[in-house]
């Protein structure tokens, strides 16, 4: 028996196109391609910058990315809050040294800077191409800052490694 209360029209072009739209811009919010948040993509927008001490890692980074010393906290000396207010991080392994001496817990410190900044760029030392500390701080220190950096890494959009002033791009998602 036919339904009189649904008409059924044939869709021209424009009908199509528009819904075809509609449907993508749906599909992209669902897959979180357009939403803003931790979750839904935006994780993918932090860019962690490595290399060993004194290569250009900072002067890079702001000539790649078009920064300024302005747009970036210092992790030697900056408000504990900075890392998740600032456009950038530098020394962000004396950061990690800095809440480990005072005692803070940063077990969860990946995700807050992912919630709080998700478009942050860090810019951090490699530390573990060489000796291994005899001081058991310095240990630890050394371990959890590759922990933090490796997780940073695998949510990051970008991963760049400088040598001597020279980038090169190792992830780019």
């Amino acid at each position: 028996m036919r339904n009189w209360n649904k008409k059924q029209y044939p869709l021209d072009s424009a009908q199509i196109h528009l819904q075809t739209f509609f449907l993508r811009l749906e599909m992209d919010l669902y897959m979180g391609v357009l939403c803003k948040g931790y979750g839904t993509g935006m994780e993918k927008q932090m860019i962690l910058i490595t290399g060993g001490a004194f290569q250009g890692k900072k002067a890079y980074t702001k000539e790649t990315f078009s920064l300024e010393e302005d747009d970036f906290a210092d992790g030697g000396s900056c408000s504990w809050d900075a890392v998740y207010e600032s456009r950038g991080i530098f020394h962000f392994h004396e950061y990690i040294r800095r809440c480990l001496e005072a005692g803070r817990d940063i077990s969860t410190l990946t995700e807050e800077i992912l919630l709080q900044n998700p478009e942050i760029v860090i810019v951090v030392n490699e530390l573990g191409s060489g000796v291994v500390p005899v001081d058991a701080f310095d240990r630890e220190y050394r371990e959890t800052t590759g922990r933090i950096c490796c997780a940073l890494a695998k949510k990051a959009r970008e991963v760049h490694r400088v040598i001597c002033g020279i980038g090169t791009v190792i992830k780019h998602g």
